[in-house]
């Protein structure tokens, strides 16, 4: 994921696994909380409800949204997206789990 959050631009073959990096916070929390693994349709509806702190559901919708062909990755690289504080802020979330 580093790698990610370093480009300057989203070539075609960094598009995919861009949207899984955004995703990935969502299915995380998700998969933590529940001990399942759900769809990114339900991790992100969850993320909905609970409200994580410090974590940005903005990107994390649009990525959604590009998942589901309604956008394009192009779209949530333009909103500059820390990868690494979605990440932290994901890690802070399951930390304070009890």
């Amino acid at each position: 994921m580093p790698e990610l959050g370093r480009l300057a631009a989203l070539d075609a073959n960094d598009r995919k696994p861009y949207i899984r990096a955004i995703l990935y916070a969502a299915r995380l929390i998700y998969t933590w909380d529940n001990l399942i693994v759900g769809s990114n349709d339900v991790a992100v509806e969850y993320l909905h409800r609970i409200k994580p702190a410090g974590l940005d559901l903005k990107p994390i919708d649009i990525a959604l949204a590009c998942r589901n062909g309604e956008c394009r990755a192009e779209d949530v690289f333009r909103l500059g997206v820390n990868l690494g504080a979605q990440c932290d802020s994901a890690v802070r979330h399951i930390l304070a789990r009890p």
